[in-house]
């Protein structure tokens, strides 16, 4: 028996790579737009974080 990578699995349960084309690629469309929120939440924090730099200390980062 041939041990399966717990990575190799992740990946595949998350794609759902063993379905057909119509449903990996949609999921590969929700996956990578909950990506891209996750960095459209993280540019917004982090343009928070320079205008408050700015308030307090007058600089930018």
């Amino acid at each position: 028996m041939e041990k399966s990578n717990p990575l190799v699995k992740l990946v595949s349960s998350i794609f759902l790579l063993d379905k057909d084309w119509v449903t990996r690629v949609t999921m590969a469309m929700i996956v990578l737009s909950l990506v891209w929120g996750i960095l459209g939440i993280i540019d917004a924090l982090m343009v928070r974080i320079e205008e408050a730099s700015w308030l307090c200390f007058s600089t930018f980062l």
